[in-house]
């Protein structure tokens, strides 16, 4: 942003959309919301249509953040509509299917997720292609195919380690926890579980990014801790702790690092 003038450019508002879109991920609503702001700003002076899916991506991701789905669905919507680059409009896709999942709507958001999958793969791309495997495999994981959501979630895990994305692999390693904690392993469970708050704390976020998936998180460890005793339930917590990037993947995949 420093190296890019004050004046609506494109690339001015990418500048302002990627520290959005980073604030809002690592949780930090107030700066989010005053970058978009900034972005509405300029892009008001602006006819091309790219930036302005831009804009209503980051201010769809604000409003999910803090909650408010239908906003979010709206702001999203209007972002798609606008935009023909594949790369926006797999963003907008997953964050519809995010918003629906918020509100229950599981089915409708596998399908928006599904189309995200497609689309990154017939481009090419891998971040949104990582982005919608975890998606999905969560999705499927909470329609009981438990199997299904593993594999998919591995998959996602190879993919993001690829590409050295340590914040969505936490988020992989999170709901692998789950499945674990629900396949009556509560030690691997608590190891994945303290690898990804690791994972995410070393680039500034959290294994749970979405809230409404929080719950899923405390219901993992509650049942870890009633599995566990207290001594043992902290050796899993350090041994998942002190793992690297690439140990903590190894251990999800069952590898050898």
């Amino acid at each position: 942003m420093a190296q890019t003038p004050s004046e609506p450019t494109a690339e001015r508002v990418r500048a302002i959309y990627g520290a959005a879109v980073l604030a809002e991920l690592q949780g930090d609503l107030p700066t989010g919301s005053a970058r978009v702001a900034e972005a509405r700003a300029l892009v008001e002076h602006m006819a091309d249509p790219l930036v302005h899916g831009l804009v209503g991506i980051a201010e769809g991701l604000a409003a999910l953040m803090a909650g408010d789905s239908q906003r979010a669905s709206a702001c999203l919507e209007d972002a798609f509509g606008k935009t023909d680059d594949p790369t926006l409009q797999a963003a907008a896709m997953l964050l519809l299917g995010w918003g629906l999942e918020f509100r229950g709507e599981t089915t409708r958001a596998l399908i928006w997720q599904e189309k995200a999958l497609a689309l990154s793969e017939s481009h090419g791309e891998s971040v949104y292609r990582g982005y919608a495997l975890w998606s999905i495999g969560v999705g499927w994981w909470r329609h009981g195919d438990r199997d299904r959501a593993e594999q998919l979630l591995k998959e996602c895990l190879r993919a993001t380690h690829r590409v050295n994305d340590p914040r969505q692999s936490a988020a992989s390693l999170e709901a692998l926890a789950w499945i674990g904690g629900e396949t009556r392993d509560p030690w691997r469970a608590v190891v994945l579980m303290a690898a990804a708050e690791a994972l995410g704390r070393s680039v500034g976020s959290t294994a749970v990014v979405l809230p409404h998936l929080q719950v899923f998180h405390d219901e993992c460890q509650r049942r870890a801790r009633e599995a566990l005793d207290a001594e043992e339930f902290e050796a899993a917590h350090l041994e998942g702790y002190s793992l690297s990037f690439d140990e903590a993947v190894a251990y999800a995949l069952q590898e050898t690092a």
